[in-house]
């Protein structure tokens, strides 16, 4: 089956996690999350005479990785010229990629750590990039991986606190009547 090759610019870290839990290259169909996703920010190349905004070029100047994909060629919606992914849906793609990282990064470390005492979390950042291949110095620092988790879990505390009142503090609805 014929395929066509879409290499998505991104950061070195984010590149090994990805192609570990996706595959490499990773396939992208509709029956996939991921593929789902990307295939959605695909679009006609269209040419214009504007330059990008500068904190775009500043973000996508980061991104010194590429995350390659096939698509199988049933997948493309055919047409007059080639496809493309512009700057800013680059952006909002590894923005996506970011978040699944920080996400898991933060349940490998819930899992891997003694509950309640919060011991064990340099060894769990430790097998964490070992699982996922990621050099540390290299793609990441450690304090950069410690600090992401620390600000997730953080954000996820936060937010699930701001959710679910104290006992006792809301009134009973009842949605039958």
């Amino acid at each position: 089956m014929r395929t066509f090759a879409v290499n998505i610019p991104t950061k070195p870290y984010l590149r090994k996690y990805i192609h570990k839990r996706y595959g490499h290259p990773i396939p992208l169909n509709h029956r996939t999350l991921i593929g789902s996703v990307i295939l959605s920010y695909l679009q006609k190349k269209v040419y214009s005479d504007r330059s990008s905004q500068e904190d775009l070029r500043n973000t996508f100047s980061q991104f010194t990785e590429r995350i390659e994909c096939v698509i199988p060629q049933n997948e493309v919606i055919w047409g007059t010229g080639g496809l493309n992914i512009e700057v800013a849906k680059v952006l909002v793609i590894n923005r996506y990629f970011g978040n699944q990282f920080e996400e898991d990064l933060y349940h490998f470390c819930q899992r891997n750590i003694t509950p309640g005492r919060y011991a064990g979390y340099d060894r769990a950042l430790d097998l964490f990039a070992k699982r996922y291949d990621i050099e540390f110095e290299e793609d990441i620092t450690f304090e950069a991986l410690k600090k992401m988790e620390y600000r997730y879990r953080k954000s996820f505390e936060q937010n699930l606190t701001a959710i679910v009142p104290p006992s006792g503090s809301h009134t009973q609805m009842s949605i039958f009547a």
